[in-house]
């Protein structure tokens, strides 16, 4: 019997099992649950040289920003007092 050790993505992509990794903007998971192996990809934001996951808010300078299904949404603004 044959021993699984990858996943083949969408693009025919090998991730190998235990590997997490993001290719094209999305993240693929390659991993062992139970006794069977799980694919899983999810799509990611990228901003700043990060790559952000679905409902992550982080900070860009004085922006607050939210990576969405549809992209990055800006939640707000941080201000900065003088002196």
């Amino acid at each position: 019997m044959a021993e699984d050790v990858a996943c083949i993505a969408d693009d025919q992509s090998v991730i190998q099992l235990g590997l997490t990794i993001v290719l094209n903007g999305i993240l693929h998971k390659c991993r062992i649950v139970s006794d069977s192996v799980k694919y899983e990809q999810e799509a990611t934001c990228f901003d700043n040289g990060g790559h952000y996951s679905i409902g992550d808010t982080f900070r860009n300078g004085s922006f607050r920003l939210t990576c969405r299904r549809d992209g990055i949404t800006i939640e707000g603004c941080y201000l900065q007092n003088p002196g």
